[in-house]
């Protein structure tokens, strides 16, 4: 989280923790107000900040919603956890490996002991526990994160250097020579933002010192590397990530040695395009870039410069506008894998990593405050519904990873001490903080962007905002005026473009101008405790179909994407829940829409007696449209196929559906080669064999004389086949396959279909089936050569016509 004023002396006192004594280092002492700013006058700061966001500790969501029952649950589990266990690959990395808590065992995944990336969760829970404790006050969550600071202090002073990190700092030896460590950069990133935010809004004033000696370690040690190899590092990890907390260390004690170590982070690779208005992200990692413009941003609140804001801007605009679903969510396989506005090729199970969508919104909202336009609220509000509130599980508060945005998949979630993805991470704090952008102001205007019950309290203007609402479920909204005395203020409450002209303003029962959609409601006026203004914010469907693929669209309704509830076919909760973040299995086969005219007037219909859910009907199926944040555990369409019946795009379809009915009758037995579940469950053996993962699925091969195989299901009785699903670009490969260890067949594969996937068919003799219940299938690969498939198929032999 960024602030935006712009002075030393001004930056700093924002920066100080909202409490009323700093005396003592961990006081738990509660905020009565924020810190003065007496020293503004004389500060001269430069102005790029319009509005400002309200602290959180002036904002408290309202009970009932799903924003304050999901902030109840990340409350929850930031409880749950044991800091001892948090802290023990710290302390072994510092002391040795008996120094952990007795019975304090490190967690799993990216929090292993065998991880490159532990630790990186310490610096997310120190946000996530500082940013819970301002939004409600918990204070054991304070007294956690505090005892989490005071023994991170012991393991940096045993170090001796400022050094602090879960792994030895010759990672970063590594990192520098070019050899592959993982990204310990991001990780220390993580710790420099946990510690700032434990200052800044819990009041621990041993963070800063600890935090100051952390970076001005890096500070020094980046000090020696040539500008070369700082281009290499910020071209393939995230040293970027750093900046941020290294210019608040130059606020916060106007040392120059935090400044300039954050200027040398300034990829000018990247952000030259930007500066020239010229999208050059095809290529690129995407939450490894969204944070140096970021840094551009911060950089331009520092020193004003211009170009570095207009670097912002415009990588805005090009995510948001041209790289982002209709979720709000960007990337694929983590990356922008194509050029701007070409999202057809895009949609997969590894879609919207919701670390780009946390990193998106922090941007948006620094946006915000520099330029109150409608449009980066309105983002926001997308963003929020459709790429946060989906991935946080709304029973035990679990996160997700990716967002897949193919039809057919399901959300896959973390588990509680065994995943510690990235997501995980960002994941806690995002939901830490759901009051953050709900409201804005300057010196005599207050901005409302978000319909989310909470109230505000504008300690200046001695005056409460609360807002009442059951939004999206009832379609307005109500803010009622609590203060002592009259006072006079602006009251700008957004009114989105989506209600396409149908809102209705009331102030105190009074009929209003109608509001424009698209802009803000402005009420210019002296308040009275009681004064009550009165929003209808009407919704309506609307197809919102790829830049790229007109055929493809999502169906919408208000700021809220809707979608199709596909049932649990195959899901286990271990498919669900897991320590890994790749989804297993393949989506089932979702129905198109085929409408002859508007698929919203012909296909889709409410469902009765269930507010804001749908039908449509897709083919032969009627299927249930709800809203996708409160979609879970089950598969699942966002994208649809849409046809008019008579073309021959619709007439191709349907064939090859017809077509995929026919096998699905004949199939006997699916092995899905390199998925972990489906190979156990068919005896998997092998040798000089590999897999891996592509577009969704699952593969595995066999190199040098290696080989792989599979007990299948046959039928003693009548004739079988094998199917086998390849990649059309493999070139050069030939193999066999056996069965029952007699060659049924050999396959060449010369790229004879690139770009797609094809099926080959082999009859399988009926002498190696007849009797027998289930036979072994084998690929053998031939000596220097590969073979791999995607798909092992049984099927019933077709009878001859």
């Amino acid at each position: 989280m960024h602030f935006m004023k712009r002075s030393v002396t001004i930056f700093a006192a924002v920066l100080l923790p909202c409490c009323q004594s700093l005396a003592a280092e961990t006081s738990g002492v509660r905020p009565a107000s924020r810190p003065s700013l007496a020293s503004e006058a004389d500060a001269h700061p430069l102005e790029s900040q319009a509005v400002q966001p309200f602290p959180l500790t002036q904002v408290r969501l309202l009970e009932g919603s799903e924003f304050y029952k999901a902030q109840q649950l990340d409350q929850r589990y930031l409880l749950s956890l044991d800091p001892d266990r948090l802290l023990s690959n710290f302390r072994v990395t510092a002391f040795h490996p008996e120094s952990s808590e007795p019975g304090s065992q490190p967690t799993g995944s990216w929090e292993a002991p065998d991880s490159w990336f532990r630790g990186h969760f310490v610096g997310h829970y120190l946000s996530a526990c500082a940013l819970m404790y301002a939004s409600t006050g918990d204070e054991k969550l304070k007294a956690n994160a505090d005892y989490v600071v005071a023994e991170l202090a012991k393991c940096q002073k045993a170090m001796g250097s400022g050094y602090l990190s879960a792994f030895p700092a010759s990672l970063f030896d590594r990192v520098e020579a070019g050899q592959r460590a993982g990204d310990p950069h991001y990780c220390i990133h993580k710790i420099m933002a946990g510690l700032l935010d434990m200052y800044r809004l819990a009041g621990n004033r041993q963070a800063l010192e600890v935090l100051k000696n952390l970076g001005a370690y890096f500070a020094e040690r980046n000090a020696k590397l040539s500008d070369e190899t700082m281009d290499r590092i910020m071209s393939s990890s995230a040293p970027c990530d750093m900046g941020n907390p290294l210019y608040d260390l130059y606020v916060l004690t106007g040392d120059q040695k935090y400044k300039q170590a954050a200027d040398r982070l300034l990829h000018a690779r990247v952000l030259d395009s930007a500066a020239a208005r010229q999208d050059k992200l095809k290529g690129l990692h995407a939450n490894a870039n969204i944070p140096k413009f970021l840094l551009a941003a911060h950089n331009y609140e520092l020193t004003g410069n211009q170009r570095h804001r207009d670097e912002a801007e415009y990588f805005w605009e090009q995510v948001a506008n041209h790289r982002s679903y209709c979720t709000g969510g960007t990337g694929n396989h983590e990356h922008w894998r194509t050029e701007p506005d070409r999202l057809a090729t895009e949609l997969g199970p590894l879609t919207e990593e919701t670390c780009c969508a946390y990193n998106m919104l922090k941007l948006t909202r620094e946006l915000f405050t520099w330029n109150p336009s409608v449009k980066y609220a309105d983002y926001y509000e997308r963003t929020l519904w459709n790429a946060i509130l989906p991935t946080h599980h709304p029973c035990d508060g679990m996160f997700m990873y990716y967002v897949p945005m193919e039809s057919g998949w399901w959300k896959l979630f973390s588990l509680p001490e065994d995943s510690f993805w990235c997501c995980v991470g960002t994941g806690t704090e995002s939901f830490a903080k759901l009051g953050d952008s709900i409201y804005f102001h300057d010196a005599s205007r207050l901005y409302v962007n978000l319909f989310i019950p909470s109230q505000v309290e504008w300690q200046e203007k001695g005056v409460v905002i609360r807002q009442e609402t059951g939004f999206p479920d009832a379609e307005a909204t109500r803010l009622r005026i609590e203060a002592d005395r009259p006072v006079e203020f602006e009251l700008k409450l957004r009114i989105p473009w989506w209600t396409g002209g149908r809102a209705v303003a009331r102030l105190n029962g009074q009929l209003l101008q109608k509001p424009q959609p698209g802009g803000y409601l402005s009420l210019a006026r002296t308040w009275e405790k009681g004064d009550c203004l009165e929003v209808t914010l009407p919704m309506s469907l609307r197809m919102e179909p790829l830049p790229d693929d007109p055929a493809t669209a999502a169906i919408c309704y208000g700021p809220l994407v809707l979608a199709g509830e596909l049932g649990v076919e195959g899901l286990t909760e271990a498919m669900q829940h897991a320590a890994s973040y790749l989804p297993s299995r393949r989506p089932v086969v979702v129905p198109a829409l085929i409408a002859a005219g508007d698929p919203i007037a012909t296909l889709i219909k409410p469902a009765p007696d269930k507010r804001l859910t749908f039908q449509v009907q897709a083919q032969d199926r009627r299927i249930l449209l709800s809203p996708f944040y409160r979609l879970f555990d089950q598969r699942y369409a966002v994208y649809w196929q849409i046809y008019r019946p008579g073309t021959p795009a619709c007439d191709q379809y349907i064939a090859a559906q017809t077509r995929q009915k026919a096998l699905v009758a004949r199939r006997v037995d699916t092995v899905l080669p390199g998925d972990a579940v489906s190979e156990k469950a068919h005896d998997f053996r092998g040798e000089k064999t590999r897999n891996g993962f592509q577009e969704g699925r699952t593969w595995r091969d066999a190199t040098n004389s290696g080989w792989f195989s599979y007990r299948m299901k046959v039928l003693p009785n009548d004739p079988v086949s094998l199917l086998a699903t390849y990649w059309g670009s493999n070139r050069g490969r030939v193999f066999d396959f056996l069965v029952e260890g007699q060659k049924i067949a050999t396959q060449i594969e010369n790229a004879e279909r690139p770009g797609e996937y094809f099926d080959v068919e082999y009859n399988i003799p009926e002498e190696l089936t007849r009797g027998k219940q289930s036979v072994v299938v084998k690929l053998q690969s031939r000596p220097d050569n590969a073979g791999g498939v995607f798909d092992f198929v049984i099927l019933r032999r077709e009878k001859p016509h």
